[in-house]
């Protein structure tokens, strides 16, 4: 019971949200072209950008979403339209 009361007092003070992962790029503009097509499907797309070992990955990701549901239906709208299937993050 004192695990639960805990989560559900963080979970207040953090809602949990879900994001999508569309692709991950080398190269910025990749990532921009990718992004392009999202935004056509109306959803809330970004880049975002990832250093890892001194080399720059960009990230084109969609959300938050407040629910697992509402992030699955985005993912079915991607690769409905995209034939991309996005990581669930």
């Amino acid at each position: 019971m004192k695990y639960l009361t805990l989560y559900l007092f963080i979970s207040i003070i953090f809602p949990i949200t879900y994001l999508l992962q569309v692709s991950a790029w080398s190269n910025k503009s990749d990532a921009e072209i990718d992004l392009k097509k999202v935004d056509k499907l109306n959803l809330n797309a970004y880049i975002e950008e990832y250093n890892i070992n001194k080399k720059s990955i960009w990230r084109v990701r969609v959300g938050d979403f407040p629910t697992i549901d509402a992030a699955n239906t985005a993912s079915n709208v991607i690769f409905n339209n995209l034939e991309i299937k996005p990581w669930l993050l």
